[in-house]
């Protein structure tokens, strides 16, 4: 018996579904926190930086549209099957990217700025390093952080560099990881750092940029910068810990509980940035 055809309606709320589905809202909402958090430690929260935080989020659901767009033979070949057409996919990134840049238009000048920056950086990534993932890592562990640095543009932004520091370096490392994790299935699609160094170098540079991370975390206090408050070191204490444990395990070649750990650490850092702010703006 054929199936019925769905109706005009029907078929409409599906599409819209499709739309929303393309923007992968999880990682909206996580761009949308990180923008509101950047704007918290930056002691700059304000309604102005919440409509900053909506633009981000709908780049970041353009950022993974224009990817699908890239992708979209190579996902065909692999039996992945979009819900829209690669013309549909093209025209939802445009929608979402050109609906986030106005809306940080409005939010301020500095929003559009790094909004503008942040656009231009997913496309590129999609169209020429999305392959070259030894170079990728870099800009998606960049666009990763970038939010943080995004959310204090009008406040007190040296605070965020911290936060964007242990970003971007622990991103890079997870992003490492993932490919030692995921080599054998990357072969002869991407070109990744373990294809190029090896395993091993790959996993030492992975674990090198995770005592980055912890180095860089710590360093206002040596440092004699009074940003953040006592609640900040003593969560420090046992995200750093996560930090070296997942080191360990990248080294000895489990890189995917080691970046899975590292998943952990920082959303615990974040935890202690958000915690060591109260009371010291």
């Amino acid at each position: 018996m054929r199936a019925k055809a769905l109706p005009q309606e029907g078929k409409g709320v599906q599409k819209v579904k499709d739309f929303l589905l393309l923007s992968r809202p999880l990682n909206a909402i996580m761009t949308f926190i990180a923008v509101v958090a950047g704007a918290y430690i930056a002691c700059t929260l304000s309604p102005s930086s919440i409509l900053a935080a909506l633009a981000a989020a709908l780049v970041s659901a353009g950022a993974q549209s224009i990817n699908d767009y890239f992708d979209f033979e190579l996902d065909r070949r692999k039996g992945k099957r979009h819900a829209l057409s690669k013309r549909g996919i093209l025209y939802a990134s445009i929608i979402y990217f050109a609906s986030g840049l106005a809306i940080a238009a409005v939010a301020g000048v500095r929003y559009l700025v790094v909004a503008v920056v942040a656009a231009l950086l997913a496309v590129l990534y999609s169209w020429r390093f999305a392959r070259a993932k030894y170079l990728g890592n870099a800009v998606v562990a960049f666009e990763t952080a970038l939010p943080f640095v995004y959310g204090g543009v009008y406040g007190q932004w040296v605070r965020d560099l911290f936060p964007f520091l242990l970003a971007f370096l622990a991103t890079w490392s997870r992003e490492i990881a993932k490919d030692l994790e995921d080599l054998l299935a990357d072969r002869g699609v991407k070109r990744t750092l373990p294809m190029i160094s090896g395993k091993q170098m790959a996993a030492y540079f992975s674990a090198y940029l995770v005592f980055l991370a912890v180095f860089f975390s710590i360093f206002p206090g040596p440092l004699g910068l009074k940003i953040f408050g006592w609640w900040y070191y003593y969560l420090l204490i046992p995200t750093d810990l996560l930090f070296l444990i997942a080191a360990y395990y990248i080294i000895r070649e489990s890189p995917g509980v080691g970046q899975r750990l590292e998943k952990a650490a920082m959303l615990l850092a974040l935890v202690a940035f958000l915690a060591g702010t109260v009371g010291s703006c």
